[in-house]
């Protein structure tokens, strides 16, 4: 603990040394930007694609203190409680970063509103795809001979993504129609799950009988 201290000391000092040249509030605007700020020895450093990538992690890094990059959600099924993850790689919407450098600080930096707008195209492109390709498998499948192998890959898959779109959440924020398209890509995830619980208990499912029975009882949720 004190060999880390000493190091984030030392660190600290060598960094108000090398910026009492530069002013840091002259190379970005912290109103309008999110910004990240590295030291380096030789000017080559500065224009060599590892450090441009190694600023744009430290400001991926510096992002994620304010704003959430990741969501916990919890599903229940079968009275047995799964926990997943999902993880938001927020480097790939760093979009055009502005790099400057003062003496040997280098500063990279990417206009809040542009990140923004960056997370919610990219939320709003993996919804469309998921729930597009989702729903197309549904009209096409075959209801007579579907198997429990291959609903059970499709839900699977088709969980994880939900969970990743979901965690994206905190991030955007939604119109009518991407909720409404969230809603059916989420019920159309439950409608394949619950056929493949129907699936385990019976060799064969009557598809038609299957689905006139969801119908009906949403009808009768909704008072019609």
């Amino acid at each position: 603990m004190f060999l880390k201290n000493l190091i984030l000391i030392l660190g600290l000092l060598f960094f108000t040394q090398a910026s009492s040249q530069c002013n840091i509030e002259d190379m970005v605007n912290e109103k309008i930007s999110y910004f990240s700020v590295v030291t380096f020895e030789k000017d080559i450093e500065f224009y060599s694609d590892d450090f441009r990538s190694e600023l744009k992690r430290s400001l991926v890094k510096k992002i994620s203190e304010f704003v959430g990059t990741s969501s916990e959600i919890n599903v229940n099924k079968n009275k047995k409680k799964r926990k997943s993850k999902a993880t938001y790689a927020a480097i790939a919407l760093v979009v055009d970063p502005k790099f400057t450098k003062c003496e040997n600080i280098a500063v990279i930096s990417v206009n809040k509103k542009l990140y923004k707008k960056s997370q919610y195209d990219n939320f709003n492109r993996q919804l469309k795809f998921h729930a597009r390709n989702l729903d197309n498998f549904i009209k096409s499948m075959d209801k007579s001979n579907v198997t429990k192998k291959l609903l059970r890959g499709k839900v699977k898959y088709y969980t994880k993504e939900l969970i990743d779109i979901r965690s994206l959440l905190p991030l955007v924020k939604l119109n009518s129609s991407d909720t409404r398209i969230l809603d059916n890509f989420s019920k159309n995830i439950s409608l394949i799950e619950h056929l493949l619980d129907q699936l385990k208990q019976n060799k064969k499912i009557n598809w038609k009988k299957f689905k006139d029975g969801i119908v009906n009882g949403i009808n009768k949720l909704i008072g019609e």
